[in-house]
């Protein structure tokens, strides 16, 4: 039951069969493919040059492997541009080693000249990138919408012996690039074109949330940030269970 209930959620997000390669002209409208696809092409993408560009490298303290609920290690970059600030992910479960080029490649295109801002959501295929070349986008094999409700969320590292130590450099990088993730505030979602919502179970996980001590700030007319669903439900039990410093890491992990 649980698998079947994966791939009717992921079902929300597009039509294509699970890990089918995609062109651009399928994950992107066209009224911003043009100007988005301008943006990612200022990104050196080969993993040489790429490596040289400002990073985070670390462990999270949310993101868990679905199916052997492994710890994740994650290396994001930041792209900024006059109307699309690119993030840029690579994510691999630990003890898989430290070959970024065979890491999952993910990115969020958010669209600041949107009311409200818009995010985009893209997963690439896992291989090697020739200089000046775009990696191509694959469907998704996570949904990432159940824990980007509004768009990028700010990076919650948890201490760990897996990777190096954030200096000081990094730490500043840190708060700097979560304020602008917060900046942003309420962010709509793209979604690819997808079958109408009207399996139960999917019209009940697309349940805006009301409690009180979360619409104050996740509620679409505030304009602080965008609303929380019932299939949020889990990455908020995470964030409840697990202490934070003024930094945002993680003090202990969640249990789950």
């Amino acid at each position: 039951m649980r698998l079947l209930g994966l791939l009717s959620f992921l079902s929300l997000f597009a039509i294509p069969a699970l890990g089918e390669d995609l062109s651009y002209e399928t994950v992107l409208p066209e009224n911003v493919r043009s100007e988005a696809l301008a943006a990612l092409r200022k990104i050196p993408f080969d993993e040489k040059r790429l490596a040289s560009k400002p990073s985070l490298l670390f462990m999270s303290g949310e993101v868990r492997n679905l199916v052997k609920k492994e710890r994740m290690l994650l290396r994001a970059h930041f792209f900024p541009g006059p109307r699309f600030d690119t993030w840029l992910l690579r994510h691999s479960g630990e003890g898989k080693g430290f070959d970024f080029s065979r890491w999952n490649l993910f990115a969020i295109l958010v669209d600041k000249k949107s009311s409200p801002k818009k995010s985009y959501f893209l997963e690439f295929r896992s291989e090697p990138i020739a200089v000046g070349a775009l990696p191509q986008p694959k469907m998704f094999t996570a949904a990432c919408f159940s824990c980007h409700a509004s768009g990028p969320r700010v990076m919650r590292p948890e201490v760990s012996s897996l990777v190096p130590a954030l200096g000081k450099p990094e730490l500043d990088r840190l708060r700097k690039w979560n304020e602008v993730i917060s900046s942003y505030r309420a962010v709509e979602t793209y979604f690819l074109p997808h079958e109408p919502l009207t399996a139960p179970e999917r019209l009940f996980a697309f349940e805006q949330l009301r409690h009180r001590a979360c619409v104050a700030c996740h509620d679409g007319a505030s304009g602080v940030r965008a609303p929380l669903l019932r299939l949020h439900g889990k990455l908020i039990d995470a964030l409840i269970r697990s202490s934070q410093t003024i930094e945002g890491f993680y003090v202990k992990a969640d249990p789950h």
